[in-house]
């Protein structure tokens, strides 16, 4: 804190840390699963998008002091009305650090992760394929990231999107899905093989 606070004994007080009541964020819609099948995936497997708000504790944003662990309640202003979009605990954070919130899941963008091929070519070693059929029944276009962990030593075969390897066992996919795709969802295909 930046001006002492007295506190009796077995005394609770709330004292304020910032003056700034806005910070912007960046939101990020993300996926992340196990890409390697088990081999007993006979039904579609079906997921929702974490929403995830982040920020650098930076003075420039009104911040840069080190924030205490606690729970961090996050608020979008409509007008005159302010809506609790979530509450997410947040962990100490030093002067310049990045700040990641889950405020929970997407309940109108999902994805319908499907097996189309998975086989053993090794003793350790196996070829996979999955389609992946994003949904968004919101009103605007989306950009969503989906992160699929790979075991091992990882190749990427085939891919109908543009991937980076963000990690050593992760292949990510930035994807634009279009507003409304009702039944007629985005299909992601892409296909690996690894050494594990």
């Amino acid at each position: 804190l930046k001006r002492p606070v007295s506190l009796g004994n077995q005394q609770s007080r709330q004292t304020q840390l910032f003056q700034s009541a806005t910070i912007p964020v960046s939101r990020k819609l993300i996926g992340r699963a196990g890409a390697l099948p088990s081999g007993r995936e006979a039904e579609p497997q079906k997921q929702n998008l974490e929403v995830v708000l982040s920020f650098r504790n930076t003075s420039a944003l009104g911040l840069g002091s080190p924030l205490p662990k606690g729970a961090l309640r996050a608020y979008q202003a409509e007008g005159e009305a302010k809506h609790l979009l979530g509450e997410a605990p947040l962990a100490h954070t030093a002067i310049g650090g990045l700040v990641e919130l889950r405020l929970g899941r997407a309940f109108d963008l999902n994805v319908e992760r499907v097996v189309t091929d998975f086989e053993k070519t090794g003793k350790n070693s196996y070829r996979a394929a999955w389609e992946l059929r994003i949904s968004n029944a919101k009103n605007k276009p989306q950009q969503i990231v989906l992160q699929e962990q790979i075991p091992g030593k990882w190749k990427v075969v085939s891919a109908s999107g543009t991937w980076t390897k963000a990690a050593a066992n992760v292949l990510e996919f930035r994807v634009d899905v279009p507003a409304q795709t009702g039944d007629k969802p985005l299909v992601l295909k892409y296909a690996f093989s690894t050494e594990l």
